[in-house]
């Protein structure tokens, strides 16, 4: 706490109006320690934030109601009012609904008063009390209330920490919190001292903190990178950083040792913004992300696709496209991205998944990741190719940390030449996988001279 004026007092000069709101509850001291933080920075911020823990309720609102039991760590009484604030700070406010009712009272109610009756210049959510990567972002509360302010004009950043666990605001301060409410009020600095419109219309920041640990033990230990929510798999190209035209997803970089820190741009159907708009972001964020200017291995190298993975993302994609003209194929617009629902001949519907641990044949547009093995079984020199990428993948793969074991697991089946007929003897295969390899195996050979 000490350090604050040192860390943060360089950008004063730029203090604007902030609403502050989050999904894990007013008095849950990630939000506190940032509000204190953000304020020691010469903001002027008020919190509108839910009465109780609200963690994945996604953007649910609902007109608050009393109270018929205490707020969380009984910081105020049953009986309150549905909305409330502090005594000794009326900064801070309660509303008990949900994290978007809060964000929504935030803006129209709650700041304006303190703001000589004008809107709040940025709204900031979190930091939550766990990351929110890849598909969490539709359930996330903290990402919900950002991605209201968002919609509603307001600019917002929503932020997540993979450390720490629902503290009372009184307790003593985590060396986490502390640690995220330094690197939020760095980030939020940068955009605040890029100038207006601190972010393009109808978008909005996804931030994850990976852990804090004796490596990652303070905020100048962090580095930042521009991320995606979501794989690219069939996308149009990303801006161009690191020499590539993919960002590598939030996940990835979490997940990556070295104390990185994700930031991905958010679109209004909370799925990744195109290419122009992270560009915008990709300059505001330029003292930050030194991967522009300053390629250096640290930086890069962690999660930089090697051209030939590129080219069998494509041959996948083509091998798909080709073997969805023999079957029956059924275009859907889903939730999360545009893709193929493939009908197999046993009748069955294939959606692939592409963020499971299962999912890596899927990472390629093929129809399932033992049939991957199989396939690679079949031809020597697709087998090698391929074998760089499962090196690759085992050494960054994504996902949760709790299912690296089941993806090592997934990588050992492409040496282990029994474990196909064996799965397929006990049932893990079907046989309508099988009718599919001719026209992928074909696709993949014939294009290998490309690689």
């Amino acid at each position: 706490m000490h350090l604050l004026p040192l860390v943060l007092l360089p950008l004063t000069a730029q203090a604007i109006n902030i609403v502050s709101s989050n999904d894990d509850g007013w008095a849950e001291i990630n939000i506190r320690q940032f509000y204190k933080t953000l304020t020691a920075a010469g903001h002027s911020v008020v919190v509108s934030a839910p009465a109780e823990n609200q963690s994945g309720t996604g953007s649910s609102d609902e007109t608050p109601t009393t109270l018929t039991e205490p707020c969380e760590f009984n910081s105020c009484p049953s009986g309150s009012p549905a909305v409330g604030y502090n005594a000794s700070d009326p900064r801070l406010n309660y509303v008990n609904s949900y994290p978007v009712t809060s964000m929504k009272y935030g803006i129209s109610t709650a700041a304006p008063p303190f703001f000589n009756g004008a809107p709040p210049a940025l709204a900031v959510s979190g930091p939550n009390v766990g990351a929110n990567l890849g598909l969490a972002v539709y359930f996330s509360g903290t990402v919900g209330a950002a991605h209201y302010a968002a919609e509603a004009g307001i600019p917002a950043i929503a932020f997540s920490g993979s450390s720490g666990s629902p503290t009372a605001w009184n307790a003593p301060v985590p060396a986490s919190s502390q640690v995220y409410a330094q690197l939020a009020t760095k980030i939020t600095n940068q955009i605040v001292a890029s100038g207006t419109p601190y972010l393009p219309d109808q978008v909005w920041l996804n931030v994850n903190f990976p852990e804090v640990s004796d490596e990652c033990a303070s905020a100048d230990d962090f580095k930042f990178v521009l991320s995606r929510i979501f794989s690219g798999i069939f996308s149009d190209d990303d801006v161009e950083t690191c020499g590539s035209k993919r960002l590598p997803t939030e996940t990835t970089v979490v997940d990556t040792d070295g104390c990185y820190v994700s930031i991905s741009v958010g679109w209004s159907d909370k799925t990744d913004a195109a290419a122009d708009v992270q560009a915008i972001v990709l300059d505001k964020l330029s003292d930050l992300l030194k991967v522009r200017s300053t390629p250096h291995p640290r930086v890069c190298q962690p999660w930089r696709a090697r051209p030939v993975i590129n080219r069998l993302r494509q041959l996948g994609a083509a091998a798909r496209r080709s073997t969805a003209k023999e079957q029956s194929v059924r275009p859907r617009r889903s939730g999360l991205q545009s893709r193929l629902l493939l009908t197999l001949p046993s009748g069955k519907t294939l959606s692939p998944s592409f963020e499971t641990p299962n999912g890596v044949a899927g990472y390629f547009g093929l129809p399932d990741s033992v049939a991957m093995w199989d396939l690679i079984n079949h031809d020597a020199a697709t087998k090698e190719i391929i074998t760089a990428y499962i090196d690759h993948r085992k050494n960054n793969c994504h996902g949760d940390k709790s299912n690296k074991a089941v993806r090592n697991n997934v990588v050992s089946w492409s040496h282990d030449p029994n474990a196909l007929p064996a799965m397929r003897q006990a049932g893990g295969l079907r046989d309508s996988y099988y009718k599919t390899l001719p026209t992928l195996h074909h696709t993949i050979t014939e294009n290998l001279h490309t690689l």
